[in-house]
């Protein structure tokens, strides 16, 4: 994989995307621009597995 993994989508990590993949990361980026943060920032003591299950899920929080 290649690319900005703080924006990837759950298919690119799948490795079977389109451009669905490219409207979410779209959104990543409109999140941060409305937000000021990432919407999947990498966390301290995070695994690429746990980093990867956030995004999978679409875990992010809006209370920043």
């Amino acid at each position: 994989m290649w690319g900005t993994k703080e924006y990837f989508a759950p298919e690119v990590i799948e490795q079977a995307y389109g451009p669905q993949a490219d409207v979410w990361a779209l959104g990543c980026v409109l999140y941060e621009m409305l937000s000021g943060e990432q919407a999947f920032p990498v966390k301290e003591g995070d695994t690429e597995s746990k980093f990867y299950g956030r995004i999978m899920k679409g875990d992010f929080d809006l209370t920043k």
